[in-house]
């Protein structure tokens, strides 16, 4: 059973060396789902955004299942967690 993954996520508000694209393909191979991927990146809407497209994936047959999800955190890694 194929399932897609499609993310919305925007990791230029943090210090990360993951770009933002490889989200939905890092979830898709953690989890062995082999299905279509794709992110999308924007303010607010960008969630309503994957949520379209896992939709979409699964009425035009591309996927039998999907996953769709958002987290757009804004950190500065060294002042926001150091009182940790």
């Amino acid at each position: 059973e194929q399932t897609g993954v499609f993310t919305a996520a925007d990791t230029h508000a943090f210090e990360c060396e993951m770009h933002s694209y490889m989200v939905s393909r890092t979830i898709a191979v953690a989890f062995r789902m082999d299905g279509l991927h794709g992110n999308s990146e924007g303010a607010c809407s960008a969630g309503y955004v994957a949520l379209h497209a896992a939709a979409e994936a699964i009425t035009r047959g591309e996927c039998q299942a999907a996953i769709a999800n958002a987290a757009f955190l804004m950190l500065k890694i060294n002042e926001d967690l150091s009182h940790f």
